[in-house]
C-alpha cells in the first residue's frame, strides 16, 4: 500500500471535521429564523415545509456529530487503517440536511407551485 492511500482518508476526514464546522454555524443562525417560514396563512400542514424545516434543525446536530465521527476516525487511523468506503459518509455526514431542504424547495416548486400555504 503506497502512502498517497493512506493519506487520502485521513485527508478526507480532516475535510470532513471543517465542513461540519461550517455546517454546524451556518445551520444555528438558519434554525433561529426557520420559523418564520410557517408565516404564510395555511403553511401549516405543508409537508414539503416540514421537510425544510427538519433539514435546517438537523443540521447543528449533523454538523457536530460529522466531526466528532471524523475525529474518531482520525483517532483510529493511528491503529489500523480506515478505508475511504467508511472515511467518506462519514466526511459527507453534515450534507444530508441539505439535502433535505433541497428536497423540500423542490417539492414546493413542483407541487405548490412555490406557495408555502399549498
Amino acid at each position: 500500500m503506497s502512502q498517497a492511500d493512506r493519506k487520502f482518508p485521513q485527508l478526507v476526514l480532516i475535510g470532513g471535521i471543517s465542513l461540519g464546522g461550517f455546517v454546524a454555524l451556518m445551520g444555528a443562525g438558519a434554525a433561529v429564523i426557520s420559523p418564520m417560514l410557517f408565516d404564510a396563512p395555511g403553511s401549516d400542514p405543508n409537508p414539503w415545509l416540514w421537510t425544510m424545516v427538519i433539514g435546517i434543525w438537523s443540521a447543528p446536530l449533523l454538523g457536530l456529530l460529522g466531526p466528532v465521527g471524523c475525529g474518531i476516525g482520525l483517532w483510529m487511523e493511528r491503529k489500523r487503517r480506515w478505508p475511504l468506503v467508511l472515511a467518506l459518509p462519514v466526511a459527507l455526514l453534515p450534507l444530508l440536511p441539505a439535502l433535505a431542504v433541497g428536497v423540500g424547495i423542490l417539492g414546493l416548486t413542483v407541487f405548490c407551485g412555490g406557495s408555502f400555504g399549498c
